[in-house]
């Protein structure tokens, strides 16, 4: 049978997400190690069976006693407001959805897994651990308040609200002007010619 292409991938990622499910090998399914369950390689048929009643009370009872014991001490309520519900991972500075499957996610990505080694190192060297958000907090903390700091924005996107704009509020609005002010530049240039008039008939006296 003929797997698309973007089926696999996303396939993939689920299994990186589940690892209780694995590929069957020579075979186009995929085998739940919990339940011995055996499903289509197909993202369809995967979410619906990890979104089951059967999946989901497995997920708990194995996660809980799998996974979350070796890493439960990084993991701790938010007190954080609006974050009330879920988790904080002290590790990544993360905030994460207490249900199981977003935790072992979190616990198996690239971010957790490289804090975890780094505060591993820091536990042999006796050193004090301190997460990357908070180093880099640290970090632009430490440059200090400089008045004469100017931000560099030639890399940002500028983005024109309004391509029209011609510059006309730096001029008068002539279809404003009152009727009183046209009058009076009428009377103004009328003045001028007969003046002018007035001028040319002297000379030719």
């Amino acid at each position: 049978m003929d797997i698309d292409t973007n089926s696999t991938v996303t396939v993939n990622s689920l299994l990186k997400t589940y690892p209780s499910l694995k590929r069957i090998p020579d075979k186009d399914r995929i085998k739940c190690s919990w339940t011995q369950h055996e499903i289509p390689a197909r993202v369809d048929a995967i979410e619906k069976y990890i979104q089951g009643k059967k999946y989901q009370q497995t997920l708990k009872k194995k996660f809980d006693y799998d996974s979350l014991d070796l890493y439960k001490e990084f993991l701790e309520p938010s007190t954080k407001k609006n974050h009330e519900k879920q988790l904080f991972c002290k590790l990544t500075s993360r905030h994460l959805n207490k249900e199981p499957h977003h935790i072992m996610k979190h616990i198996e990505g690239k971010k957790f897994k490289r804090a975890y080694a780094l505060w591993q190192k820091c536990q042999e060297d006796g050193t004090e651990y301190a997460p990357v958000g908070r180093r880099k907090k640290k970090q632009q903390m430490s440059v200090g308040d400089d008045d004469d700091e100017y931000v560099d924005l030639s890399d940002d996107e500028i983005v024109v609200e309004d391509d029209d704009d011609d510059l006309s509020d730096l001029y008068p609005d002539f279809r404003r002007l009152r009727a009183s002010d046209l009058k009076e530049e009428e009377a103004t240039t009328n003045e001028d010619n007969d003046n002018n008039a007035s001028g040319t008939k002297r000379k030719a006296q």
